[in-house]
């Protein structure tokens, strides 16, 4: 996506950082929380990663949002997206011994999912300031 230049194209359609770097995180969380439940948990990041950086490089760097902050946050939620058997192999195993249906997958990880979602928007950035990865504003 950096390469081809997709990323910076995909930057331009989400909400501008120097208007509210907090609904540009949303979005780029939820966004990631979404795909992620229809696909690879990995791959899911491993699309996100680069548009998120690239959101917090619009302007030359002047977003407040801090690419650790964002990478973090997209990497976390990416783990939390696990609504369906096809998110990550051990939901494909554990959906394969037949114990459970979809519907009650579903059911489970939408609370997981949401919760673990709100969690990372309300503490990773003070986390990440607390044990020094983040620079304190």
């Amino acid at each position: 996506m950096q390469l081809t230049g997709l990323d910076r194209v995909i930057v331009g359609w989400l909400p501008s950082p120097e208007q509210n770097d907090l609904i540009l995180l949303i979005v780029l969380v939820s966004a990631t929380l979404v795909v992620g439940t229809f696909m690879s948990n990995t791959a899911a990041a491993n699309l996100f990663l680069p548009i998120g950086l690239s959101s917090t490089m619009v302007g030359g760097g002047a977003s407040g949002l801090h690419p650790v902050h964002v990478a973090v946050s997209i990497a976390l939620v990416a783990s939390m997206s696990m609504a369906l058997p096809v998110s990550t192999p051990p939901n494909a195993m554990a959906y394969a011994r037949g114990e459970f249906t979809t519907r009650e997958m579903v059911r489970v990880s939408l609370f997981i999912s949401l919760g673990g979602m709100m969690l990372i928007l309300l503490g990773a950035g003070f986390l990440l300031r607390v044990f020094g990865l983040m620079p304190v504003h």
